[in-house]
């Protein structure tokens, strides 16, 4: 019982000493942000991507019952959610998948700059084929 005071004294004792800084983590650099995003058949994906943190982002956009038919990929960057500006354009041509990493060194081809390091991506296409669905996957991480 004595050893057992003890252990819980000093256990205490570095419990109030500690900073609490020590225990906490950042969960954006500990856990990707992932998900998916889908349109109805014809229609056009637009859809914002919270960075919390994140550094890189990969992007995976696929078409179902057709392909593209030469319409684009647009990637807009914000500062504050509200005011988006076109950093990217990537057209889709006629092909079924398309994919794009932003990331340190991996910048984008319309206006040259990283778009991974603002608070707010906005992924955009133009509406589509009759018969397509497109259907985008992301994942951000650090």
């Amino acid at each position: 019982m004595k050893y057992l005071l003890s252990l819980l004294a000093i256990i205490t004792i570095l419990a109030v000493t500690i900073p609490s800084s020590v225990f906490a983590y950042d969960v954006a650099s500990q856990y990707p942000i992932m998900g998916t995003s889908t349109t109805s058949v014809a229609g056009a994906i637009s859809k914002v991507i919270e960075m919390h943190g994140m550094t890189k982002l990969s992007l995976i956009l696929t078409a179902t019952g057709g392909n593209f038919n030469s319409t684009n990929l647009v990637i807009e960057v914000s500062e504050d959610g509200a005011t988006y500006v076109v950093v990217d354009t990537i057209a889709l041509s006629t092909g079924t998948t398309k994919g794009a990493v932003y990331g340190a060194g991996l910048k984008s081809s319309t206006i040259a700059i990283d778009p991974a390091l603002f608070p707010y991506i906005r992924v955009t296409t133009s509406a589509g084929v009759g018969s397509v669905t497109e259907k985008l996957y992301y994942v951000a991480g650090s």
